[in-house]
């Protein structure tokens, strides 16, 4: 068994996940790995006759410098770029598909029309939740303006009334102050032109 395929081997055994392989994919390692393997392919093994011509003490052959094919172009490929390639295939199929949707759901039309509806509904049900809400914050603050507003007129009132209590009860006081007073005045007045009985029947 040679060393290509027991890698292939062993690559076709091991389960890896698509992310993990993508990942290792992208990766500078495995990118580092396969331009090395691709200059090993490009320069390969050496001919025998430039090997043989060089023991002989001849000179060697001079070689004609090729340009390197771009490397879309290159027919050798290795088992790991062949599955990237699917797998940058089978991305660029899936683009614009929702995670979880199986492929070609949307060729349906019936089935396409229901879960456009189900979007357009889910929006317009999301746009009445918004507004419901901000109805019911309005309100909500104006209750609790209107609440204020009454405790304050409700502190307000309290207010006057203890004020209105105390003025009252100075007023009563002022009264009777001055009922006492002029009760002592008219005493002394009587008592000062001589009539014996007070107040006078």
């Amino acid at each position: 068994m040679n060393h290509w395929s027991s890698i292939m081997h062993q690559c076709s055994t091991l389960k890896v996940k698509a992310k993990i392989w993508t990942a290792h994919l992208n990766g500078k390692k495995h990118r580092d790995s396969c331009e090395r393997l691709k200059q090993q392919l490009a320069s390969g093994p050496k001919r025998q006759s430039d090997v043989t011509s060089t023991q002989n003490g001849a000179p060697p052959v001079k070689k004609v410098k090729e340009t390197p094919a771009p490397p879309s172009s290159d027919p050798i490929q290795t088992p790991w770029q062949k599955v990237k390639d699917d797998e940058n295939a089978l991305l660029r199929d899936r683009k614009g598909i929702i995670e979880g949707v199986p492929h070609g759901f949307f060729d349906d039309k019936r089935k396409d029309g229901m879960v456009r509806e189900t979007i357009e509904n889910e929006a317009h049900m999301n746009e009445e939740y918004d507004r419901l809400m901000r109805e019911l914050n309005e309100k909500n603050v104006e209750e609790e303006d209107e609440r204020d507003a009454l405790l304050r007129d409700l502190s307000n009132a309290d207010e006057q009334m203890e004020k209105w209590m105390r003025l009252n009860a100075m007023e009563k006081l002022k009264e009777a102050r001055l009922q006492e007073v002029n009760f002592t005045r008219f005493q002394f007045i009587y008592r000062f032109i001589g009539v014996k009985q007070f107040p006078p029947q």
